[in-house]
C-alpha cells in the first residue's frame, strides 16, 4: 500500500523512514543482507506514486541509459552458463528499481528530508555503537546468533555493517556539513568513528572507500558543477580500461610484495580474469558466469580460487559477462548519471559533496571487494544516495 500524502508540518509519508533505519542498523551489524527487503518495502511504502510519470520524464535519458545495460544484461542470460541467471538479474533489477524509489522518495517537503535526515542520524549512531560492541568485546552479538561460527567466517558479518556505517555517515554528512551546535558535533563524531570502525574486522577496503570518499566531498563541495560529472567520467573511464590495465598491475611484483596477502591475491584475480575477458571480449561468457569458473593458484603459502564467485571488481565483472558492449553501455549510464547528478545538485555545494562521496565510495568497494550482483550491496549503495538526496532543499510535495 501507498502512505497517505500528509498534512502540512507533518512527514507521514516520511515515517516508513524511521522504521527503515532503525531496522537497518542491527541487520547491517549481523550481515547486512536483509538491507535488500528492507529499501524495497520503504521504497514502495513511502515513494509519491502520483509522481511517477513527472518524475520518469524528468529522469528519461538515465532511464533509458539504464535500461539499456539492463536489456543487454538480460540477453546474455541467453547464453550464460550459470542455471541461476535469471533469476539473478531478476533480483538485480528488481532491487535497482527499489533502490530508485527510495531515491525519489526523500525528496520532498522540508520537513519530510529533515525527518529522513534526523532518521538517517539515528540509525548510524545506532550501528556506530552496536559495531563498537563487538569490535571492543569480540563480537558477542554475533556470536549469540551463531556461537559455533570460525572468527575469520563471523568477522564478515560487522566488515559489511561496517561498510552500511559509511554510507550512512556519507548522507549524514551531506546534511550536517555547515550546521551549527549539536549536528556540527555529531556528524565528525560519527566521521571519526567510521573512519576507525571502517579499517577493523578484516575490510580494510571500507576504510579505503571512505577516506577516498572524504577527498570527494571536499572536492564535490568546493566545486559543485563540475565534480560530480567528473568522477563519474573517471569512473567511466576506468569501466572501459579496467581488463588492460589489471594486467599491468599484475606485473608489478616490487609493489605486489609490499601488499598484504588479500590484496596481492586480489591482483592474480583481476590477471585471471583480465585473461578470461579476452576470450570472449565483444559478448561476454554470460550473465552471472563468474560464478561458474573454476581453478586455483596459491600465492604466500594460501591457496584460493582464481575466481571467488566474482573478481572482485564490478568492472572486470561486466566485461567478463557482458563484454565490450555492455561495458561501453555502464560507461555511458555512468556518464549520462553524472550530468543528471549535476543538475539534481543544482548548484548546491552539501548535496554536490554528499553525492560525489556516496559516488566515490561505491565505486572503490565496487572495484576492489564484493560482486556486481549483490542485492543487498545495491541496496546499500542506494541507501547512501537517499540520505543524499533527502538534504537536498526541494520544495516540491
Amino acid at each position: 500500500m501507498t502512505i497517505a500524502a500528509s498534512p502540512p508540518g507533518f512527514p507521514v509519508r516520511a515515517l516508513p523512514f524511521a522504521g527503515f533505519f532503525l531496522l537497518l542498523a542491527p541487520a547491517a551489524m549481523g550481515g547486512a543482507l536483509a538491507a535488500a527487503p528492507l529499501v524495497a518495502l520503504t521504497g514502495l511504502l513511502a515513494y509519491p506514486w502520483p509522481r511517477l510519470l513527472a518524475q520518469a520524464r524528468n529522469a528519461a535519458p538515465l532511464l533509458l541509459a539504464l535500461g539499456a545495460f539492463a536489456a543487454w544484461a538480460g540477453a546474455a542470460c541467453v547464453w550464460s552458463p550459470s542455471p541461476n541467471a535469471l533469476v539473478q538479474f531478476a533480483k538485480v533489477v528488481g532491487m535497482a528499481a527499489a533502490g530508485m524509489l527510495l531515491v525519489a522518495a526523500a525528496t520532498g517537503r522540508a520537513e519530510h528530508q529533515r525527518f529522513i535526515g534526523f532518521a538517517g542520524m539515528i540509525g548510524a549512531g545506532l550501528l556506530a555503537a552496536l559495531l563498537a560492541v563487538e569490535f571492543a568485546a569480540d563480537m558477542p552479538l554475533n556470536r549469540l546468533f551463531q556461537p559455533d561460527a570460525a572468527t575469520g567466517d563471523l568477522m564478515r558479518n560487522p566488515g559489511a555493517g561496517a561498510l552500511v556505517l559509511v554510507f550512512l555517515t556519507l548522507g549524514v554528512m551531506a546534511a550536517c556539513v555547515g550546521a551549527e551546535s549539536w549536528r556540527r558535533l555529531a556528524w565528525r563524531a560519527l566521521a571519526l568513528a567510521t573512519l576507525f570502525l571502517g579499517l577493523q574486522f578484516a575490510t580494510a577496503a571500507n576504510g579505503v572507500a571512505f577516506a577516498a570518499a572524504i577527498g570527494a566531498f571536499l572536492f564535490g563541495y568546493a566545486s559543485p558543477r563540475i565534480a560530480f560529472p567528473t568522477i563519474a567520467v573517471l569512473l567511466a573511464v576506468w569501466m572501459l580500461a579496467a581488463p588492460w590495465v589489471s594486467p599491468i598491475l599484475a606485473d608489478q611484483q616490487a609493489l605486489i610484495e609490499r601488499m598484504p596477502d588479500s590484496w596481492a591475491i586480489r591482483t592474480v584475480i583481476w590477471d585471471h580474469a583480465a585473461a578470461l575477458v579476452r576470450e570472449q571480449p565483444m559478448l561476454g561468457h554470460g550473465f552471472d558466469a563468474s560464478r561458474t569458473f573454476e581453478g586455483e593458484s596459491a600465492l604466500r603459502g594460501v591457496t584460493f580460487e582464481l575466481i571467488p564467485l566474482h573478481p572482485h571488481s564490478v568492472s572486470l565483472q561486466i566485461w567478463l559477462e557482458l563484454g565490450g558492449v555492455g561495458a561501453a553501455l555502464a560507461a555511458l549510464a555512468l556518464v549520462i548519471g553524472g550530468l543528471a547528478g549535476a543538475r539534481a545538485a543544482r548548484g548546491d555545494p552539501n548535496v554536490s559533496a554528499g553525492a560525489c562521496a556516496v559516488l566515490t565510495a561505491a565505486g572503490v568497494v565496487a572495484n576492489v571487494s564484493y560482486g556486481a550482483w549483490q542485492e543487498w550491496l545495491i541496496a546499500v549503495f542506494f541507501t547512501g544516495a537517499a540520505l543524499v538526496a533527502a538534504a537536498r532543499q526541494d520544495d516540491a510535495a
